[in-house]
């Protein structure tokens, strides 16, 4: 049998195919494309506000006035527009009336909704979040108390942009103080989806400093149904917090010293990290509780009065009232989560997840049966340093 040699590429053909192989490149990068706007035609955009005002969506939006073409430097002053329309894309699009450059959405780093948007219905805004594609999934998401436009009004200590100036504070105050969990517009839309979990926010509120309307986080929104029915406050937002599925690290925890019945005496823990291992007991085919097992470590960190408080008869009793401490604030969150009848730990969606057959049982009266769980939590603290000192301050007489 004979084989069959394949013929040699003309030359001519070989540099047709070079020709093409070098152009490629050009043709790719140097095309035309329908959207494209020069960057001297765009300013950018930091912070939105979705509220409703006279029944109408109302979109807040914060911008980032353009540098000086002399000079080069920033101006430190936030330039606020609002807009209104049928849904919040036409308030949206309606912002070209009053803006001569088109805003960059996609620089946005946080995004507030207003209390009177999420004590309506979320399906509101749910839409625009998820579905445009000029949305920024990692952008932090808050709920706003308070009259809307003073949100953007609004200080922020050191902060340029007060509403971009949220997403540190998110989280800084996480790390430090362990109060508040952050949420991204991702987190936020997928608890709203998803069967067997309720979505939270952290709320902000503007205070009244020294004459001036400053920015301030205060408590954390839960929602029911697309609506908001309640909020944690800050023991209730730090035992949410330590129920966050994989590890918590960062935090301080405040309380009197064990066996100190005398009043203004404090010491200070340190949270270095924590797991919760959440595991409902099922038998038969009922949901009997959930367990809730925290095992967690940190450091001793103050205390605010004399005597040696680190001593290895005080580290275990320190360690038990720790755990005692921590136990208390989970059970608030608990307890606060039972009473609005929202699931925001997502226990519905461990149960779907584990026993199908069940949840399929559960799944119509899941917030009344949600509201009656019988629930218990385990902590096992460890202290393992004392930073600068084995003993604590000892004072002359």
């Amino acid at each position: 049998m004979k084989s069959i040699k394949k013929a040699p590429m003309c030359r001519k053909n070989r540099w047709r195919r070079l020709t093409v192989l070098a152009l490629l490149p050009v043709l790719l990068f140097n095309s035309g494309c329908w959207n494209q706007v020069e960057v001297v035609n765009t300013v950018e955009a930091v912070g939105m506000f979705f509220d409703i005002e006279n029944g109408q969506p109302l979109l807040g939006l914060q911008l980032a006035e353009p540098a000086s073409s002399q000079s080069g430097t920033q101006p430190k002053k936030p330039i606020n527009v609002y807009s209104a329309g049928a849904t919040f894309s036409e308030a949206a699009r309606r912002v070209m009336l009053d803006v001569p450059r088109l805003p960059m959405w996609s620089h946005v780093g946080v995004m507030l909704m207003g209390i009177e948007l999420t004590q309506t219905d979320l399906a509101m805004i749910a839409d625009f979040l998820a579905r445009n594609r000029n949305v920024r999934k990692t952008s932090f998401l808050f709920v706003a108390e308070g009259n809307s436009k003073d949100f953007l009004e609004a200080e922020l200590p050191i902060e340029t942009y007060p509403i971009l100036g949220l997403r540190k504070l998110i989280r800084i105050q996480e790390q430090q103080t362990g109060i508040y969990k952050p949420v991204t517009v991702d987190d936020f839309l997928q608890a709203l989806a998803e069967p067997g979990v309720e979505p939270t926010a952290p709320q902000v509120v503007v205070n009244e400093v020294d004459g001036k309307k400053v920015l301030g986080l205060h408590g954390t929104a839960v929602f029911r149904e697309r609506r908001q029915v309640g909020m944690l406050d800050e023991q209730e937002s730090m035992g949410f917090r330590l129920m966050n599925p994989g590890m918590v690290t960062g935090g301080l925890f405040t309380f009197p010293p064990p066996g100190e019945e005398a009043q203004n005496k404090y010491i200070s823990i340190e949270l270095t990290r924590s797991l919760a291992k959440v595991k409902p007991q099922i038998e038969g085919n009922h949901l009997k509780k959930i367990n809730i097992n925290i095992d967690a470590e940190g450091n001793f960190y103050e205390q605010n009065f004399a005597g040696n408080m680190i001593s290895l008869e005080n580290i275990g009793k320190i360690e038990a009232a720790t755990d005692e401490e921590m136990q208390k604030r989970v059970m608030a969150a608990v307890g606060k989560a039972q009473s609005l009848q929202s699931d925001i730990f997502g226990w519905g969606r461990m149960i779907r997840q584990q026993d199908p057959s069940l949840w399929a049982n559960l799944a119509g009266d899941w917030p009344l049966v949600f509201s009656g769980l019988e629930v218990e939590v385990t902590v096992n603290f460890a202290i393992r340093r004392t930073y600068l000192l084995d003993q604590s301050f000892e004072y002359l007489e």
